[in-house]
């Protein structure tokens, strides 16, 4: 691999992507703070006895830690992930501001009281100028009527922005605006001993699958007590996929909408279920009823299915995964959102487990 030559530590490192973006930033910030304030891929100890590495950290004239920055290479969106991992080792570096950066896109925050407030600044040097700023203010995502939900123009918004496919029926499409609004937007009600400890709302996230392709898009996040020792960031979005014809990866493919569970495991992540709402979302009566066949890459559907009856026998009902019984033409509730997502990150957690399971045996 090329190398170069590190502006701030002087000696030759590997010239991947993200060091790249790392060299002309520190190239550019030297233009404007001293080198012995510029702290390039700084240990956590440093700070406190804690495993991982900031990017880039710039301390003040009385070298005190002042922004910490966390760098993707530019193809990598700037997302809530990439805002977390900064944020994360903040609670250790304690700087007032943090930042993240691809080369193309920068985006500041403002750090008090372990809270971040998104600022107005484009760039580091501004924030390192004392150019006055303004906390940036977003609108929460608003919880429609099922009149607002059924709204055509919003239909065709969401079809536009690749939420609902443009392939679905229009009866289906109405359901999953309804659908696609309650997980961004509901409020979740936490039940007694349930594996959901935390809801974390609606954030921007980009996941990929097995086959290489990659959603960048709004997910509802949920801490989860994925076993007696672990706890991980559990991600719900819905997305459509584009029909494909004699793509060379992908075959031949029916625009569909998929629901997609990702789980991040520290700094890996990964969608554990894409679900064909379009095969697997049947209305009975006045009850649409949304099931899965346990099919996970190499596992046989009977293998999953078979490990959900130990591990959570009430959601088999004649060899399915039923995960929810939603009304038709009705707002979906509160309670009916919160067990759907109850079910929903339970099958993804034993899903995931077994998936462990499998590859042992192998």
């Amino acid at each position: 691999m090329k190398k170069t030559v590190c502006v701030v530590r002087e000696y030759p490192v590997p010239l991947t992507p993200e060091e790249n973006v790392r060299q002309n930033l520190c190239a550019e910030l030297l233009n404007y703070v001293p080198k012995e304030s510029l702290l390039v891929e700084i240990p956590i100890s440093a700070y406190v006895p804690v495993a991982g590495r900031a990017d880039v950290v710039i301390n003040d004239s009385e070298n005190k830690p002042l922004i910490v920055i966390e760098l993707k290479e530019p193809k990598v969106m700037l997302g809530d992930h990439v805002k977390e991992q900064v944020t994360n080792y903040n609670k250790y570096i304690k700087a007032p501001y943090v930042a993240i950066h691809n080369g193309n896109e920068t985006i500041l925050y403002e750090h008090e009281n372990g809270r971040y407030f998104e600022i107005s600044h484009k760039n580091i040097i501004d924030l390192i100028g004392n150019q006055p700023y303004e906390r940036v203010q977003y609108l929460p995502f608003k919880r429609l009527s099922i009149e607002e939900t059924s709204y055509q123009p919003y239909i065709d918004y969401l079809v536009n922005v690749g939420h609902v496919s443009e392939f679905a029926e229009l009866e289906v499409q109405q359901f999953l605006s309804e659908l696609h609004n309650v997980l961004l937007a509901s409020r979740f009600g936490k039940f007694e001993n349930s594996i959901v400890l935390e809801d974390r709302k609606a954030g921007y996230y980009s996941f990929g699958n097995a086959s290489g392709g990659i959603y960048d898009g709004f997910h509802r996040s949920f801490i989860v007590q994925h076993s007696k020792k672990e706890e991980y960031f559990y991600r719900i979005g819905m997305f459509a996929t584009a029909k494909t014809v004699n793509d060379p990866l992908y075959g031949n493919r029916t625009g569909t909408t998929s629901l997609c569970v990702g789980i991040q495991k520290g700094h890996s992540e990964s969608y554990i279920l894409q679900l064909n709402l379009h095969q697997f979302l049947e209305k009975l009566g006045n009850t649409w009823i949304l099931t899965h066949n346990g099919r996970s890459g190499s596992m046989t559907n009977q293998f999953v299915i078979d490990k959900v009856k130990k591990e959570a026998p009430h959601l088999v009902v004649e060899n399915q995964i039923v995960l929810a019984a939603f009304p038709a033409q009705e707002s979906i509730s509160v309670e009916q959102f919160s067990n759907f997502i109850t079910n929903l990150i339970e099958y993804s957690r034993i899903r995931d487990i077994a998936r462990t399971e499998y590859k042992k045996k192998k």
